[in-house]
């Protein structure tokens, strides 16, 4: 069964023009909703918050109880809207951006030469996916490395999207 590897809250103050990020460790305990095998509610209980995934129905049943789980560990927060992605889409995703530019957070010269800390690279495919994924340690180097990334990745979108609107604003 497949379970939340990564969670992040992202919220996006329109009004300030600032993006907002909150990583919650895998690990975290929260209160989940359990379902039994004819996909019935079972019970709440207080485990790793990753877990939450595993009792939905399909992958949009398992996001609704992952977010559920969220929003109760953060005071019933509301969540307006929420998303899966799977670490397969990461070259993907990426790749549509060309690329994301990374400061290199912690020592991972095992991994590539060239990713010293402080070293500034840039990303491109199954690199991206290695260096989220990657975990010599604690979960929370990997986590911090992921902020990283997910803040780097929201600016080179963000300014794809405006890079492309203004190059079609003269379209009809």
């Amino acid at each position: 069964d497949r379970q939340a590897d990564a969670l992040y809250l992202i919220s996006f103050d329109t009004e300030n023009k600032k993006i907002n990020i909150i990583a919650i460790s895998r690990n975290t305990m929260a209160d989940i909703d359990v379902y039994d095998m004819n996909d019935e509610y079972f019970a709440t209980d207080n485990v790793q918050i990753c877990l939450a995934y595993v009792y939905g129905k399909d992958d949009n049943h398992s996001a609704e109880l992952t977010s559920k789980a969220v929003s109760r560990l953060l005071y019933d927060i509301p969540i307006n809207s929420y998303g899966v992605l799977f670490t397969d889409s990461i070259v993907k995703i990426v790749d549509t951006v060309g690329g994301v530019q990374v400061t290199v957070p912690e020592d991972m010269t095992e991994v590539n030469a060239n990713w010293k800390k402080g070293n500034k690279v840039v990303l491109q495919s199954k690199d991206a996916e290695t260096f989220i994924r990657y975990r010599k340690d604690e979960n929370q180097d990997r986590v911090e490395r992921q902020m990283v990334f997910i803040k780097s990745f929201l600016n080179s979108f963000i300014n794809l999207l405006l890079y492309s609107s203004s190059n079609l604003s003269g379209c009809h």
